[in-house]
């Protein structure tokens, strides 16, 4: 990433206002942060508001710390008096504008991106498919599972020209985020993991989450995009309608695209059969076999050898406080403290 602060009040005229020098708007940003304590001399700052901090608090620190400029929305600003001569971005909403800013690089590249999502499992899926598509290209994933509005974008700032493909997990809680978060990635393809009764208090019901999953879906239809990748052992995906889409099924079913049997059980660990193969999961637990699922049906699309997928299936650990087991004192410690 290297722009100038021009390049943005050209590019998103409706979004930013430079309230620094007039002379200033050549001045480059090589990255972007929402977080004053880290932020690293030469990137943007975007001022976030939060439940338990508001980054407007943390303004002049990160100008001090070497921040090109920042980005700050117009209820602080019409009630900070000391910002004359401060390298300052005007936007009517932060979080906002760190998407369209976000987006706006995002476009600057011709390439595979697949945004994936689902009510639980999304991590693992998301870890598991980017190491398939790891032994043919260069990956950009997120990291842990930052599947937010600002998790998404921050994965997005560090897309560059090195990357072949970008694996985008997307999460939701509010009705409309898949859609948003969606138009963000830009995707060109996407994945559907599963349905369940997730954030109930904000959809309503199951079918409430089945509409906001499908957003994804609708998406790639509206913008000549796909196919969409869908797990066809998830009931409720099973008979939804995507909107057109060509669709790649994967799952357990003898009628399924992509099929991954449950060919047994080692160690807690999954073994799975696909076409001529069989291999033991490194992750722990049965029911990542749609995980795996997910990774074969997308390496397979897009052309990753069979023994690629397998050995990359074989040897992805899990991430970090996701299933990691332990043996201290002869006791197993299995650790799924992430949530």
């Amino acid at each position: 990433m290297d722009y100038a602060i021009q390049d943005i009040l050209d590019g998103l005229p409706e979004v930013f206002q430079w309230l620094g020098e007039p002379g200033e708007t050549g001045r480059r940003f090589q990255g972007v942060s929402t977080d004053s304590r880290k932020i690293q001399k030469g990137e943007l700052f975007v001022a976030i508001r939060g439940d338990r901090f508001d980054g407007h608090d943390f303004v002049k620190q990160a100008l001090d710390r070497g921040a090109v400029a920042a980005v700050v929305d117009r209820a602080w600003l019409a009630k900070e008096s000391r910002t004359n001569g401060l390298p300052l971005l005007a936007a009517e909403d932060t979080l906002q504008a760190l998407k369209a800013l976000a987006r706006f690089h995002r476009q600057h590249f011709d390439l595979p991106v697949l945004a994936l999502t689902g009510t639980v499992g999304k991590t693992t899926a998301k870890e598991l498919i980017a190491a398939v598509l790891a032994r043919a290209f260069r990956v950009l994933k997120n990291e842990s599972s930052f599947n937010n509005a600002v998790g998404v974008s921050l994965t997005l700032f560090r897309l560059s020209s090195e990357h072949e493909f970008a694996v985008a997990e997307i999460g939701t809680n509010h009705p409309g985020e898949i859609y948003d978060l969606t138009d963000v990635v830009q995707p060109t393809v996407g994945l559907l993991l599963n349905v369940g009764r997730g954030h109930l208090e904000f959809f309503g019901d199951v079918q409430g989450v089945l509409r906001e999953k499908l957003d994804l879906a609708r998406w790639l239809s509206e913008h000549g995009r796909g196919p969409v990748f869908v797990n066809a052992d998830d009931p409720l995906l099973a008979s939804s309608s995507f909107f057109g889409l060509e669709t790649v099924t994967f799952g357990q079913a003898e009628k399924t695209d992509v099929r991954v049997r449950l060919a047994g059980v080692e160690e807690g660990r999954a073994v799975v059969a696909f076409g001529g193969r069989r291999v033991r999961l490194g992750v722990p637990g049965v029911h990542h076999l749609t995980n795996a699922a997910a990774a074969v049906a997308v390496g397979q699309y897009f052309g990753v050898p069979e023994g690629e997928i397998a050995a990359a299936l074989a040897e992805t650990q899990p991430a970090d406080h996701r299933g990691q087991i332990s043996r201290l004192a002869g006791v197993t410690l299995v650790d799924e403290t992430y949530n």
